[in-house]
């Protein structure tokens, strides 16, 4: 009765093979899935980037007595306050980069914007 009871379930080395061979799959795959998460993440970033471009161009058509010519500086905040943004993105970008404002560059009748982090809009 004493040896069957000893036939019945794993060994200690066994199970402790069994852990070892799952660390060694985790230490494999775990850079892999980590990569595939940041590339969707700045999948998002890139829509959200590209929102953020849409909602600063429609700030300036509002306003185009203030945005003539030269450099100037629109605050992610000020997009949400006047409601071109959406509190959801505005929080998201915020959290997820460094990224507050958006320089606006003008030059006779091209314009070029870039997402950017700015001391103006601390």
């Amino acid at each position: 009765m004493g040896e069957e009871n000893m036939n019945k379930g794993f060994t200690l080395m066994e199970l402790l093979g069994v852990i070892v061979i799952l660390g060694l799959l985790l230490l494999l795959l775990a850079p892999n899935l980590l990569e595939q998460l940041n590339n969707k993440k700045s999948e998002v970033s890139s829509a959200e980037m590209e929102a953020i471009k849409s909602a600063a161009d429609l700030y300036i058509d509002e306003h185009p007595n203030n945005y003539t010519s030269g450099t100037k500086y629109i605050c992610l905040n000020t997009l949400q306050n006047s409601g071109f943004l959406s509190n959801k993105l505005v929080e998201d970008v915020t959290k997820s980069t460094d990224y507050n404002g958006v320089k606006v560059v003008i030059n006779n009748d091209s314009k070029t914007m870039e997402i950017v982090n700015t001391s103006s809009c601390n």
